[in-house]
């Protein structure tokens, strides 16, 4: 496989990972909020600190993906 080829394809893994991820934050964003009483600022802080990511990427993410 030429090397052009495989980083394309090393791309387009990272892409759906990052797309994986996103879905996973978006659910467990409103399963907490359907089974939990956390506030805004808690489900944000929880999730920031599971995925590696800053409070305002969260919110980006969530707000991306509402329905």
């Amino acid at each position: 496989m030429s090397s052009s080829k495989h980083f394309r394809i090393n791309k387009l893994h990272e892409k759906i990972d990052i797309a994986v991820r996103n879905a996973e934050i978006c659910t467990i964003w409103h399963t907490l909020g359907l089974v939990t009483e956390m506030s805004y600022k808690e489900k944000q802080d929880f999730l920031a600190k599971e995925y590696y990511l800053s409070q305002s990427r969260i919110e980006d993410i969530i707000r991306e993906n509402e329905l």
